[in-house]
């Protein structure tokens, strides 16, 4: 299994194979954060999806405080403005090398044109 977390300056991925992994606003640099949990099975093969379903039913996510989302109140002439001006700059970018990945290895440029 692989877990993504990502939160607004950083993406890191992460092999499990048991334990725990935990996540503070120093590491993912703000309040928010998103995980996406990966698994590979052979879906022909029933010993290996019992294998999934066992790992999958184990993983647990837990948090110390519970905090209100709060959704910023965008102004939506910008925010569209601001969207489209990316979204052309990326239609110039020949792949999405340095686009995601840890501080270090993302082109901040490229990680919000992606």
């Amino acid at each position: 299994m692989s877990l993504m977390a990502g939160g607004s300056g950083s993406l890191c991925a992460r092999r499990l194979l048991r334990g725990s992994v935990t996540f503070d606003q120093k590491t993912i640099d703000t309040r928010y954060l998103f995980t996406a949990l990966c698994t590979l099975v052979d879906p022909f093969n029933p010993e290996d999806v019992k294998q999934i379903h066992a790992l999958q039913d184990a993983v647990k996510v837990s948090q110390k405080n519970s905090r209100k989302f709060e959704i910023r109140n965008w102004d939506q002439a910008s925010q569209k403005k601001e969207r489209d001006a990316l979204l052309a700059r990326g239609e110039t970018l020949p792949d999405i090398k340095r686009a995601f990945g840890s501080r270090a290895h993302v082109d901040p440029t490229r990680r919000n044109l992606e």
